[in-house]
């Protein structure tokens, strides 16, 4: 996978202020790393900062990002779903304005029928912030979710 820095919008289908993260630095079939600095006129923000709960949608945009490009080096790259989180643990209550974090994720397993397990976590420098496992189906047709 090469084009890094590249924009989160170019990277999830989330669009406008749905974008949550600002960009993805790096990434590869065993890791992705994106970044995003909090501002007071995010989504979810408030007088303190961003509610530390955010994060699970941080890590999830990670994994579609992640899914998103994976499948573009294959040539069809696919919409996923949430399915659900284990163990999410922030250690702080808000993400600060201001503050670059680094959101982290790997791919613990991913089945061929689209199951995927993730282990994420979110960086303040060198410090762990919030980590936790998110599991996620990405099927071969999403559209049939809906019929």
């Amino acid at each position: 996978m090469t084009g890094f820095p590249r924009p989160i919008a170019e990277c999830v289908p989330h669009q406008g202020p749905m974008c949550l993260l600002d960009q993805v630095e790096a990434a590869s079939a065993e890791t992705l790393t994106a970044r995003v600095t909090p501002t007071p006129g995010a989504l979810f923000a408030d007088e303190v900062g961003i509610d530390a709960c955010v994060g699970l949608e941080w890590i999830a945009q990670a994994i579609a990002a992640w899914g998103y490009l994976t499948a573009e080096e294959a040539g069809t790259p696919k919409k996923g779903l949430l399915l659900g989180a284990k163990r999410y643990q922030p250690s702080v209550t808000h993400f600060e304005y201001g503050r670059t974090y680094r959101v982290t994720i790997e791919p613990e397993f991913v089945a061929d029928n689209g199951l995927g397990t993730f282990n994420g976590a979110i960086w303040l420098d060198d410090t762990c912030v919030a980590q936790g496992n998110l599991r996620i189906f990405q099927p071969d047709n999403p559209e049939a979710l809906t019929a």
